[in-house]
């Protein structure tokens, strides 16, 4: 299981670059290599830009898609995920990109990443999604400082993220089970939108049967997608962010549950500027996530303290949920 660093630190990202003008990329010829990923090639009716991210198997780039009958151009993020990468081969990686596009598909809500386009080429699988030129929330929060986020301005964006969990956990059964600063963004008019569902899974089998049901994939395709035997999954998520249930199980759990615990620690990351469980030795680190060891904020409403406390519980069934955060007194104020 991977962990954050030591602090809500920027450190390790560069800033996001501007994207070339659309003049600029079209000027490039289409790509005659097998490996078509760099910058100002063509793939297909999309030129890609500059690297704005990167992933555990792959690279997100700027993207440009032009529209042959109006002849503007629109932004777009594409992650290209390359072949081969994986140590269990090729067929382990198209599994958990095409169970990642499965859900992600189906999904339609104003604080989630909307989901484009999905094509494979010989040497790399292309995912096109909702273009969000803000940034990540991590960047936000370093910039304010240790401070951390005015009340208001936390609530604000807590809240749209709130809302994108309810339409998961309660519209689509979905669990996202990475939520993290550095997944959610900011577009252009500076809301928020939840993005990456790489280990996002159906909160139980008849559910996955129900929505896969609606889509376009094969019956074949459909079934393989749905993780009938959790036993060859391994726990996924950063560590900073992970439930005790979760520190409990080899496997990964499919529960919303575990979801409110890593919204606490971004609700505690907003208001202090910094992440509730951090040490450098992991299992004492462990031990204070097993343990809801954490210090309460200072120089906040008890409404938030309280709040962030709920989500805290270290037992599950017993923690709050996503309606019920909407619905505190520090979401309603």
């Amino acid at each position: 299981m991977s962990w954050s660093p030591s602090a809500v630190t920027t450190s390790s990202w560069a800033d996001v670059p501007v994207s070339p003008a659309a003049s600029f990329l079209s000027a490039f010829a289409a790509c005659e290599t097998p490996m078509c990923d760099e910058e100002g090639d063509e793939i297909g009716e999309y030129t890609l830009g500059k690297i704005i991210g990167y992933g555990g198997f792959s690279t997100v780039r700027e993207g440009l898609r032009l529209d042959e009958r109006t002849g503007k151009t629109d932004k777009v993020a594409i992650k290209i995920v390359k072949k081969n990468l994986d140590s269990r081969g090729p067929d382990a990686i198209q599994y958990r990109l095409e169970r990642e596009v499965a859900v992600w598909r189906m999904l339609d809500h104003p604080n989630i990443v909307r989901f484009y386009d999905f094509f494979e080429m010989e040497f790399a699988y292309f995912v096109v999604s909702e273009f969000c030129s803000g940034g990540h929330l991590l960047d936000y929060v370093t910039r304010h400082g240790k401070a951390g986020l005015r009340e208001d301005d936390a609530r604000r964006i807590f809240r749209q993220l709130c809302h994108a969990v309810r339409y998961l956990h309660d519209d689509m059964k979905v669990c996202h089970k990475d939520l993290k600063l550095e997944n959610v963004l900011f577009d252009a008019h500076g809301d928020i939108k939840l993005c990456d569902f790489g280990l996002a899974e159906f909160q139980n089998d008849d559910v996955a049967h129900h929505f896969l049901s609606l889509s376009p994939l094969s019956a074949f395709r459909r079934t393989s997608l749905i993780p009938l035997d959790l036993e060859d999954e391994m726990a996924g998520g950063s560590l900073a962010y992970a439930s005790p249930e979760q520190l409990r199980s080899d496997t990964p759990l499919r529960t919303p549950s575990s979801d409110i615990w890593s919204l606490g620690v971004i609700l505690f990351a907003l208001v202090t500027g910094r992440l509730p469980f951090m040490d450098e030795y992991e299992p004492r680190m462990q031990y204070k996530i097993l343990n809801a060891r954490y210090d309460e904020p200072e120089n906040v409403s008890h409404e938030c303290r309280d709040l962030i406390r709920e989500c805290f519980n270290t037992k599950p069934q017993q923690r709050i949920n996503v309606r019920q955060i909407l619905d505190s007194e520090w979401i309603d104020y």
